[in-house]
């Protein structure tokens, strides 16, 4: 009966109804959940993509500069995961850095060598500005970290 089968070609037929693949008089049963997964698989991709994207446009950058107000370094043996070099200050007047997390009022930033701290700690000690870039997406400790730090008077914006 061939009211069911699409012919393909020579004697292989497709049988709607039953799923299956003829060949000459040999039934092949093909998995149609196989064809089902590709598909699932890839929609999951196509909407992964979509979201990374919708996610990434959501991120803010920018810079900002202000004074140091607050500088804190951990004991490495109480806090490992905030052990020297790494640290963390905020800028006086600074009350927003994109969606960068905030201590207090003010964003917080992270950095993790000795450099930057030296800059910091000498902007706080003579009251110079600095500036600062920040990306929300790039986090550290779950604070925005920047690239880099410029100290000046005034600092600039790049």
């Amino acid at each position: 009966m061939h009211v069911n089968r699409v012919k393909w070609s020579g004697n292989i037929h497709w049988h709607k109804k039953l799923d299956c693949l003829w060949v000459g008089a040999i039934k092949i049963k093909i998995m149609v959940v196989l064809k089902i997964e590709i598909r699932m698989i890839v929609k999951i991709v196509l909407l992964g993509g979509a979201a990374v994207l919708a996610l990434h446009s959501q991120a803010s950058t920018g810079w900002v500069k202000g004074q140091v107000e607050f500088v804190r370094v951990h004991d490495g043996v109480q806090l490992p995961d905030w052990a020297p070099p790494k640290f963390w200050f905020t800028l006086k007047n600074v009350s927003q850095a994109g969606n960068c997390p905030k201590w207090g009022v003010a964003p917080l930033f992270v950095m993790n060598d000795r450099q930057s701290l030296s800059v910091v700690l000498a902007a706080q000690a003579s009251g110079q500005e600095i500036a600062l870039p920040f990306d929300d997406a790039k986090l550290s400790s779950g604070y925005c970290t920047p690239g880099y730090i410029t100290i000046g008077n005034p600092a600039p914006l790049y």
